[in-house]
């Protein structure tokens, strides 16, 4: 926020006083930010994008893993992968098998989950698909 303040042309020292009220009054919490956009986006990304996306916006390495690991618990990664490789399972089964697996290992590394789990994941369900 203070970056984006001093962008728009406030002066530092008000900047500086308002950021310091808005903390002082709890209006400003990164440590509830990053539990939020956890919990929200999780169910969605893996935890590579979250902790890519956390630390854009600003924040510190040691908030970023708290929040992390209450959202792993919440929402495990391997289930997250897996609910979202099954819901594109179907677009798959007509491209050829090389293609198919190419594509999913594809979206599961653009979501956020290690390559190892969308390898296991992808050796699990598209084994058969031919």
């Amino acid at each position: 926020m203070r970056k984006r303040l001093l962008q728009k042309k406030f002066p530092e020292q008000i900047v500086n006083e308002t950021l310091f009220f808005l903390k002082e009054k709890s209006f400003i919490d990164d440590a509830v930010f990053a539990r939020y956009f956890c919990s929200a986006r999780a169910k969605k990304y893996g935890p590579r994008r979250l902790i890519q996306e956390l630390k854009q916006k600003g924040l510190g390495a040691s908030l970023i893993s708290e929040a992390l690991a209450q959202s792993n618990k919440s929402c495990p990664p391997q289930k997250v992968a897996e609910e979202i490789l099954l819901s594109r399972i179907g677009q798959y089964k007509s491209l050829d098998p090389r293609k198919a697996r190419q594509r999913a290992y594809a979206l599961l590394l653009r979501r956020g989950f290690e390559p190892e789990l969308a390898g296991d994941l992808i050796n699990k369900y598209l084994r058969d698909i031919s």
